[in-house]
């Protein structure tokens, strides 16, 4: 006697199934369907399932992001006047950290500051800089936790030569013991005029990181000692999906980097740093920033950052500075303790969705890496013109 399996309690209905509920319901036909549009050209579907995809691909996703809960807010200080400031709301935990931005700082004001960060030497500084500043300013940077500093791109942006700096930071990192500090942030949205385009951002962040572990190899450094001396700082904008797959493929392109350094999967440890991107609103509109700023920081705490570069939500010059930034940092407080999203290693592990945009930038990227790869790397392609041609 034949026996037969019993039919499926809730049957698969397949991936077209929602098209097809969609045009009847809507009285229009699929192809006048859209869906979310990454950077890279393709579509993605609305519906996924776990057996539509491939399992391999799957897993090597999931198992380099992040797994350690909770995500660092870090408070801007742009001229001295504002330093105590901040400092206080750090003490009172309404921030972690502090960058201090100096490219526009008047050598007055550094030694007050420098006097300022020895008065408090439990609070975490980080400082960006020019790269015509670095010499001058060298001891100061030395009390620091890391740098926003990533001489290539800014020498791509016309700010100055990089070979000297690159020296001294091979010396720095030599003699650098502490297994926090970080000299080099690789942030390829400084070339991008403030454009988000993932691909892009994703290429050219792999390609700086190749061309930063050639150089300080050659060095005599080993890539395990580099990898733990960057952190990698990633422009995030309002697509929502898309922003949350290109911070977990930033994980997928690193760790297959550091794979052809023969390094363990555990080495790497990637430090991502979420920057925000705020339109040119018009002046009475500073709130809608706020808004907008709302749903990059949930962006970027689902896709795994450690860090978020908390900007004033204004930039009217008549606003009240203070004010603006105090705003601002209750957005990253309203995410730990309104939505606990600092108690998630992964958010976002488990949507297929979000699984199969993060391989498709994942791979576009990697494929635009090695365009670059093949006119002789970052430098040269972008010396010879070729790397308008790239992107």
């Amino acid at each position: 006697m034949q026996s037969h399996a019993p039919a499926p309690l809730f049957p698969d209905p397949g991936p077209d199934a929602w098209a097809t509920r969609a045009e009847k319901e809507l009285g229009i036909s699929s192809t006048e369907l859209s869906f979310l549009k990454l950077s890279n050209g393709k579509s993605l579907a609305p519906y996924y399932k776990k057996l539509y995809l491939e399992e391999s691909k799957i897993q090597d996703i999931h198992k380099v992001q992040k797994k350690q809960a909770g995500f660092l807010s870090i408070a801007p200080v742009y001229e001295l006047s504002q330093l105590q400031y901040v400092i206080d709301r750090v003490k009172e935990n309404w921030a972690d950290e502090i960058l201090v931005n100096l490219e526009n700082w008047p050598m007055a004001d550094l030694a007050n500051l420098g006097e300022t960060i020895s008065r408090n030497p439990g609070i975490p500084f980080h400082f960006q800089f020019d790269i015509t500043d670095f010499q001058s300013r060298l001891s100061l940077y030395n009390s620091g936790k890391g740098w926003s500093f990533d001489p290539i791109m800014q020498w791509m942006c016309g700010q100055g030569p990089y070979e000297t700096s690159l020296s001294i930071l091979t010396s720095i990192i030599k003699e650098t013991h502490s297994p926090t500090f970080t000299p080099l942030e690789i942030s390829a949205q400084r070339l991008l005029d403030g454009k988000v385009d993932s691909i892009q951002e994703l290429s050219l962040t792999v390609a700086a990181l190749v061309t930063y572990l050639d150089y300080f190899t050659d060095q005599g450094l080993s890539a395990a000692t580099v990898f733990k001396r960057i952190s990698y700082s990633i422009q995030v904008g309002n697509c929502y999906i898309q922003e949350i797959s290109k911070l977990r493929a930033l994980r997928v392109l690193i760790h297959r980097v550091a794979s052809y350094y023969n390094l363990p999967i555990s080495a790497p440890e990637p430090f991502i740093k979420g920057r925000f991107s705020l339109p040119n609103e018009p002046a009475g509109s500073d709130y809608f920033n706020l808004a907008h700023m709302s749903c990059q920081a949930m962006s970027m705490t689902v896709g795994g950052c450690d860090a978020m570069v908390m900007v004033p939500f204004s930039q009217q010059p008549n606003q009240n500075r203070h004010m603006q930034i105090e705003l601002s940092l209750n957005i990253p407080l309203i995410l730990r303790n309104e939505v606990l999203q600092d108690r998630v290693g992964d958010p976002s592990a488990g949507s297929y969705l979000i699984d199969t945009a993060t391989l498709e930038l994942a791979e576009s990227a990697w494929s635009r890496f090695l365009e670059i790869e093949e006119q002789g790397g970052l430098i040269p392609c972008y010396e010879s013109g070729s790397l308008q041609k790239v992107r």
